[in-house]
Protein backbone atom coordinates (compact mmCIF):
# COMPACT_ATOMS: atom_id res chain seq x y z
CA UNK A 1 0.00 0.00 0.00
CA UNK A 2 0.86 3.67 -1.03
CA UNK A 3 -0.24 6.25 1.20
CA UNK A 4 0.62 10.28 0.03
CA UNK A 5 -0.14 13.51 2.11
CA UNK A 6 -1.10 15.72 -0.08
CA UNK A 7 -3.28 18.77 0.69
CA UNK A 8 -4.56 22.00 -1.15
CA UNK A 9 -4.76 24.51 1.40
CA UNK A 10 -6.41 24.52 4.59
CA UNK A 11 -7.30 21.04 5.20
CA UNK A 12 -10.98 19.73 7.28
CA UNK A 13 -9.81 16.89 9.40
CA UNK A 14 -11.97 13.87 9.56
CA UNK A 15 -11.62 10.74 11.87
CA UNK A 16 -14.96 8.85 10.06
CA UNK A 17 -15.98 8.14 6.69
CA UNK A 18 -17.40 10.77 5.13
CA UNK A 19 -19.36 12.08 1.66
CA UNK A 20 -18.02 15.72 1.41
CA UNK A 21 -20.03 17.43 -1.40
CA UNK A 22 -19.71 20.70 -0.03
CA UNK A 23 -17.22 22.66 2.21
CA UNK A 24 -17.19 25.55 4.17
CA UNK A 25 -15.59 28.37 2.53
CA UNK A 26 -12.61 28.06 5.27
CA UNK A 27 -11.45 25.15 3.58
CA UNK A 28 -10.14 23.96 0.53
CA UNK A 29 -9.33 19.89 0.57
CA UNK A 30 -10.04 17.38 3.01
CA UNK A 31 -8.14 14.97 5.03
CA UNK A 32 -9.04 11.63 6.49
CA UNK A 33 -7.09 10.85 10.20
CA UNK A 34 -7.69 7.53 10.86
CA UNK A 35 -8.77 6.29 14.02
CA UNK A 36 -6.37 3.06 14.16
CA UNK A 37 -3.23 1.79 12.78
CA UNK A 38 0.22 0.58 13.88
CA UNK A 39 1.92 1.15 17.04
CA UNK A 40 4.71 3.92 15.44
CA UNK A 41 6.57 4.24 18.77
CA UNK A 42 6.09 0.09 19.78
CA UNK A 43 7.39 -1.50 16.39
CA UNK A 44 9.08 0.13 13.46
CA UNK A 45 11.64 -0.48 10.82
CA UNK A 46 13.90 2.04 9.51
CA UNK A 47 15.18 1.59 6.14
CA UNK A 48 18.71 1.76 5.13
CA UNK A 49 17.82 5.30 3.79
CA UNK A 50 16.27 6.19 6.67
CA UNK A 51 12.49 5.94 6.37
CA UNK A 52 10.50 4.55 9.53
CA UNK A 53 8.07 1.81 8.96
CA UNK A 54 5.29 1.04 11.35
CA UNK A 55 4.14 -2.66 11.65
CA UNK A 56 2.35 -5.08 14.05
CA UNK A 57 -0.91 -5.03 15.21
CA UNK A 58 -3.24 -2.14 14.92
CA UNK A 59 -3.91 0.13 17.86
CA UNK A 60 -7.16 2.44 18.49
CA UNK A 61 -5.11 6.10 18.56
CA UNK A 62 -6.38 8.17 21.02
CA UNK A 63 -7.95 11.34 19.93
CA UNK A 64 -5.80 14.62 19.73
CA UNK A 65 -6.47 17.13 22.66
CA UNK A 66 -5.91 19.88 19.67
CA UNK A 67 -8.54 18.10 17.57
CA UNK A 68 -11.05 20.62 15.41
CA UNK A 69 -14.63 20.42 16.48
CA UNK A 70 -16.25 20.97 13.31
Amino acid sequence: MLVAEVALGRSKKLREATYVENLAEEFQSVQGCGAAGPDFKARRIVTPKGFSLAHGPAIKYPVPADWEAK
